[in-house]
Parts: C-alpha cells; sequence; structure tokens
C-alpha cells in the first residue's frame, strides 16, 4: 500500500479508537462483533431451509398462474377441462350432445359374492371375553361390512383360542331377535336396515 493511501486511512481509524490512539480494540474485532446476516446453519437446518424455500416458490408460482386465471376470466376466457360437458351452450349446434359412459359391474351366478363383496381385513380384531362386548363387536362388524357375512366370514374376522366360534351362531341369533341384524335367504347375516 502506498504512503498516501495508508496516511489518508490512519485519521478516521485513529478517531473511531483505532491504533495509534492506544485502543485494544482492532477494527477487525468491531467487524467480528457485528451479527452476520447470514447465520451458519445448525445440523438439519440445511435441508429444512431448502425444503422451505422450495415450497415458498411453489406457491408464489401457484399465486401468479391463480391471478393470470383469474385475469383471463375477466377478460372472458375461461379453460374447460371438459366443455362438453361443463359449457354445453358452447357447443356448436350440429354436434352431438356427450353421453356420460355407465360401468356395469357384471354378476356371474356361479360365483361366490361373499368373498368378493367383502374382503378380510388384513389383521383380524381380537375376540371380546365379555358377553356385551362380543355382541357390541359382532353387531358393529355387520354394521361396517358393505355386504351380508356368512358365518365362517364372521368367524374370520376374530382371533381368539378355544371354543368361541361356538357361541357366534347364538350371539347372531340374539341380534337377530334384537333387531340389530337380519338373516338373509341365503344363510348370510347383514345390518339391520
Amino acid at each position: 500500500m502506498a504512503q498516501a493511501d495508508a496516511a489518508a486511512f490512519l485519521p478516521p481509524l485513529q478517531s473511531r479508537g483505532g491504533p495509534g490512539r492506544g485502543s485494544e480494540r482492532s477494527e477487525l474485532a468491531l467487524a467480528q462483533e457485528q451479527p452476520h446476516p447470514n447465520p451458519p446453519l445448525q445440523a438439519g437446518e440445511g435441508a429444512e431451509a431448502a425444503k422451505r424455500a422450495f415450497d415458498e416458490a411453489i406457491l408464489e408460482r401457484l399465486v401468479a398462474l391463480n391471478a393470470e386465471r383469474a385475469a383471463e376470466e375477466a377478460r372472458g376466457l375461461v379453460r374447460w377441462l371438459r366443455p362438453g360437458f361443463q359449457n354445453p351452450q358452447a357447443r356448436p349446434a350440429d354436434a352431438p350432445a356427450p353421453e356420460q359412459g355407465t360401468f356395469e359391474a357384471g354378476t356371474d351366478d356361479t360365483s361366490d359374492d361373499s368373498a368378493a363383496a367383502a374382503p378380510i381385513a388384513s389383521k383380524p380384531q381380537p375376540w371380546p371375553k365379555d358377553t356385551v362386548e362380543q355382541v357390541r363387536a359382532v353387531a358393529d362388524l355387520l354394521a361396517a361390512s358393505p355386504a351380508p357375512l356368512t358365518l365362517d366370514a364372521i368367524g374370520e374376522r376374530f382371533s381368539a383360542r378355544g371354543p368361541w366360534k361356538k357361541r357366534l351362531p347364538q350371539l347372531l341369533d340374539m341380534l337377530v331377535a334384537l333387531g340389530r341384524a337380519e338373516l338373509r335367504a341365503d344363510g348370510r347375516y347383514g345390518a339391520a336396515r
């Protein structure tokens, strides 16, 4: 550094208590005490900060797209996903009206509907020890089932040791008598309608 440059630098530094004035603190020490505009990240903060920045960028883009869409709609431009159904007035007069497709589930008389209609739960429930709880559990199962269940299908949804399945027909008869279940002609049980 040139002598003139150093001489120009020293007076402001000395007026602030820098070298030459007997101060122990230097400009470097003062600069180090200033808070850094980007503080160092803690462990694991880097990924979270990046994810947050990415989410904010996506949100800003979505807001901008929504503003563009609102401006287009204000000008009268509407982008329909299914114009034939959503905006039938815009269809030309000679164009045929669109038809909504239907899906018919095939029913085969030779197949067993009970297994397909009511899939077995992935994990059977434990069989309650108290009789009142047993009745409640079977009634809740029938109410939650989308299709009537056979006696075996009901038994497969519970797990326990011992001869607990012998009581199941009695419990089902009790629910039928109380009006909480009904026995269908095909021998399956369902929730009362």
